[in-house]
């Protein structure tokens, strides 16, 4: 499923982005801009935030 149009950002993006950010620190607060330059890119509209926002938590949950 893509979650942002503007830079081709899918769902599975966002849970492996999620695992590897965890990976490197459990406690971290990982942050929308975290996720997005873990993929390699920028916000652009911002129409996606708050799908993004609930696959990030949805990975964050799953993992821990």
């Amino acid at each position: 499923m893509i979650v942002c149009q503007c830079n081709v950002i899918t769902a599975r993006h966002i849970k492996e982005a999620v695992g590897r950010l965890m990976e490197l620190d459990e406690f971290r607060v990982v942050t929308p801009g975290s996720v997005f330059r873990c993929c390699g890119q920028r916000p652009q509209c911002g129409g996606c935030m708050p799908h993004l926002v609930k696959h990030m938590e949805a990975a964050v949950l799953e993992i821990r």
